[in-house]
Formats: C-alpha cells, sequence, structure tokens
C-alpha cells in the first residue's frame, strides 16, 4: 500500500472503450435470452429492422480487467 505525499491528490483514471466486451443476444418471443448473435447477424439485421419489427435484443457489457 502505498502513502501520498502531503498535497498530492490521488486520481480515478475511468475504464476506457476497450475495456469493455460487449455481446448482443437474440430474444425469443418471450424476450428470453437466446442465442448470442454472430458477426452476420450484426452486419446484417442489428438496427433500424429490427426496431421496426420490435423484436428486442439483449446486451451484456462485461468489464474485462
Amino acid at each position: 500500500m502505498g502513502i501520498l505525499a502531503p498535497g498530492a491528490v490521488a486520481r480515478a483514471v475511468p475504464p476506457a472503450a476497450s475495456d469493455f466486451q460487449i455481446r448482443y443476444f437474440v430474444t425469443d418471443e418471450n424476450g428470453d435470452r437466446g442465442r448470442a448473435m454472430t458477426s452476420q447477424d450484426l452486419t446484417q439485421f442489428f438496427g433500424r429492422a429490427r426496431c421496426e419489427c420490435a423484436q428486442l435484443i439483449e446486451a451484456q457489457i462485461t468489464l474485462v480487467s
């Protein structure tokens, strides 16, 4: 454990975007988590079309340490 010198200020550094892992999942008709989205899902189906169809997408955000 370190000791700060008089007048020194400890500063917390917030995590960067690269410190997080984000995974997306499709949901079933009940809104329950289904399979993880593939890269094809993300490029072809993630976006406005899914929003207009009212299909929910679940996101899992994890801080990687």
